[in-house]
Order: structure tokens, then sequence, then C-alpha cells
């Protein structure tokens, strides 16, 4: 009997990234704001943004827009809403070819496949048009089971969807909310892997993180090497 039966991924900077997605589609919220990026990403990670229930996109804006300067106008706001919903929907529906053939081999290996995602509503409202969504026999979505990563409850509440003993798991991300810290926590092996991260952002993954992963890999398609799912 194999020893993991069921590998969970988180979503962005994972399996798709939307900083690269072109700016012709949309421009980067923090441009469109007029806002430092750095201090919008912190925004976007920061109590202000809720994501453990359902929500309308431009408040959300507004809501992080406006702890960083009020005096952004309503017309503003509108307009950095419709280009980071672009934005999303865009990445969402063009997965890189590698990730989707990385991830149907997998499948057909037999594994069962889950994700894991922190987003609000409107960051995954284009889930059903992804490549993704016919790969996973389960969704988890802060925004819509009421946990968020790194909280144990989330990897539980996914453990169970699932029907799987967290020692026949395996957890897959980038690190970002140190979700695999929380993966780790919840008695989960851990893969971190490094396709989409900048070097700067990796080294902080590992200074806080190091001591709960398992394993690193530069490409998913390394996952089944590297875990031995073959033998």
């Amino acid at each position: 009997m194999p020893k993991y039966t069921t590998l969970f991924f988180d979503l962005f900077n994972t399996l798709l990234s939307v900083g690269d997605v072109p700016e012709h589609i949309g421009r980067f919220t923090a441009d469109v704001l007029g806002l430092d990026h750095e201090v919008w990403n912190k925004a976007c990670f920061s109590s202000d943004h809720e994501i453990t229930k359902p929500t309308e996109h431009e408040q959300i804006i507004r809501i992080l827009a406006h702890s960083i300067d009020g005096a952004i106008s309503d017309q503003v706001i509108m307009d950095a809403t419709e280009h980071r919903q672009r934005r999303f929907d865009y990445a969402l529906s063009h997965v890189q070819d590698d990730i989707i053939d990385s991830l149907v081999g997998l499948r057909q290996s037999g594994l069962k496949l889950c994700l894991i995602s922190n987003a609000s509503t409107a960051e995954v409202s284009a889930w059903g048009n992804s490549p993704l969504a016919k790969l996973f026999d389960h969704v988890v979505f802060s925004c819509e089971c009421g946990y968020k990563k790194p909280d144990w409850d989330i990897y539980q509440y996914a453990l169970q969807c699932c029907e799987v003993l967290h020692s026949r798991a395996v957890f897959i991300g980038d690190g970002g909310s140190n979700e695999l810290l929380g993966a780790n926590n919840a008695g989960l092996t851990t893969v971190l892997t490094r396709q989409f991260s900048k070097s700067h952002r990796l080294d902080k993954v590992k200074q806080q993180q190091g001591k709960a992963i398992h394993y690193e890999i530069e490409h998913i398609s390394e996952v089944q090497n590297i875990l031995k799912l073959n033998r």
C-alpha cells in the first residue's frame, strides 16, 4: 500500500501566478490606486482583508485602500477593482500547460487531489472556468468554509472532506500565509515549491518555516519522484 494517497495543493503562487498576468489584461492594483506595491501587498494579507466569508469585491478594495490612504476616490477604487478582477480571472483561466500536465499525471497515478486556498470571493469567482477545476476531487476556499491557513481547522476540514488520515496526506505550496507551518502542525508532510517565488520571498519563507518544510522542489512535476509515489 502506498504511503501517501492524497495531495493537498495551495493555489496562488503554487499552481498559477496573478503577478505574471500581462498588463494589457489589467494593471497592478497598487498602480491603479497610486500606492507602493509592498504597502498594498501588506494590506492584502492583513486582517482588513476578509477571506473567511462571502464578500463584495469593490467593498474589499475600498476597505484595504482606505486603510492606507483615506483620500483615494470612489472612481479610482472602482477602476482598481475592475483591473484586479480581470487579473484574477485571467490567471485562473490561463494556467500553464506544464502545471496541468503534472496534475493530470498525478491523478492518473491514482492519487486524490485537493485544493486548499486562502481567497476572498472575487479572487476565485472564475474558478468554474479554470482548467484546474476538473482536476481536483475537493476544493476548500477560505471564503466558503470559514477557515483560513495557517489555522489547524482548515487542514482538518480538508482531511475530513477527503476522508484521509493526516499521515497519508501531503501539502504542497509556496509557503504564503505560513501555510507549510500550519500543515506541518496538522500532521501533514509538507513540500515547498519554488516555481513562482521571488528569491527574497523564498528566503523569508525558509527563515520563518524552515523546520516545517520536509521537501523542496522547483516545479510540481518533481512531486512524484521526491515523494517516491511511483514506487
